[in-house]
């Protein structure tokens, strides 16, 4: 059984040499991009069993991903290549912050398109963690296999994390990706937003308003704030933690690898659901999303820690 599956888009990312707009971003290089693709790379790095379940073009940035993702060590049986539509790719740009933009090219793309029968969610009742995120709901064939995904799995007693990565540029209006992306929050039992993602969704950003997003009783929040840290939230206990400061680079994926060290902790722990494991997990989040910050692209500043 694997320790966790990680289901969504897969996609290129090109990061440039320069700060600044894309006029005077220089050279750019090729990355890993896509959240749960991110998150499958974080966890491998950290030892943990880890499979990506999603679709990518027949063409050479697929060839790309497929061939880093397979070198990182991720488990790639649910991995889909379509001659239907292309890899997806996105130009990003950054600020002297760190902060980043993103222009994105080739929509909709593969992991978008395929047929909700072409993916493997049997798989999903395979590991110990389904992780989802939201960007497969925009189009019909994503959101069918994403919600079959999530009946499979809960079928069979898994533990369901989604961390929805909104990308409100990407949808026809707000309000669609809110009437989209609240039920699969309330279909999940971890469910991590950033700070800024609680208050697009409920209208507010504060603590008190997480009960606005109708998750079920047992669910567990994880809320990231940037350089402020991780909060978690269960059954009335939260907890806290800093986030390591560091010289922020580029802090595209910060989410992502917070997500990867949350999973890394809880997937492996006997009591995932317990004070002791949520505050593990929010302080190894937050050391992994620290790390990110620190060199061009998604994955590239964390450290692998396999054994």
């Amino acid at each position: 059984m694997m320790d966790v599956l990680s289901f969504g888009e897969a996609l290129v990312d090109f990061f440039p040499d320069n700060v600044g707009t894309l006029s005077a971003a220089g050279s750019f290089t090729p990355h890993v991009g896509g959240a749960p693709a991110n998150v499958a790379i974080g966890l491998a790095r950290q030892g943990v069993s880890v499979g990506f379940l999603g679709a990518i073009g027949l063409d050479t940035f697929g060839d790309f991903l497929e061939q880093t993702l397979r070198g990182e060590g991720v488990d790639l049986r649910g991995l889909v290549r379509t001659a239907d539509a292309q890899t997806g790719i996105c130009f990003v740009t950054r600020k002297p912050d760190g902060d980043r933009a993103f222009i994105g090219y080739g929509s909709p793309s593969a992991e978008a398109s395929v047929p909700a029968e072409s993916f493997d969610t049997v798989l999903a009742g395979g590991a110990r963690i389904l992780h989802i995120g939201s960007n497969l709901l925009i189009n019909a064939p994503g959101a069918e296999a994403t919600w079959r995904a999530i009946e499979t799995a809960r079928q069979a007693g898994r533990i369901i994390s989604c961390d929805p990565n909104l990308r409100v540029h990407r949808w026809s209006s707000a309000d669609l990706m809110r009437e989209r992306t609240l039920p699969l929050l309330r279909s999940a039992d971890l469910v991590k937003l950033a700070r800024e993602e609680l208050s697009v969704l409920v209208g507010d950003d504060s603590d008190d308003a997480r009960h606005l997003l109708g998750l079920h009783p047992n669910a567990v929040l994880f809320i990231t704030d940037g350089p402020a840290g991780g909060h978690w939230f269960h059954q009335g206990r939260t907890g806290s933690s800093p986030s390591p400061a560091v010289r922020a680079v580029d802090t595209t994926g910060a989410g992502d690898a917070f997500v990867a060290g949350m999973l890394g902790v809880l997937s492996r722990h006997p009591e995932p659901f317990s004070d002791a494991a949520l505050q593990a997990a929010a302080e190894w989040g937050c050391q992994l999303g620290s790390e990110a910050c620190t060199a061009l692209g998604a994955t590239a500043g964390i450290m692998s820690r396999r054994r």
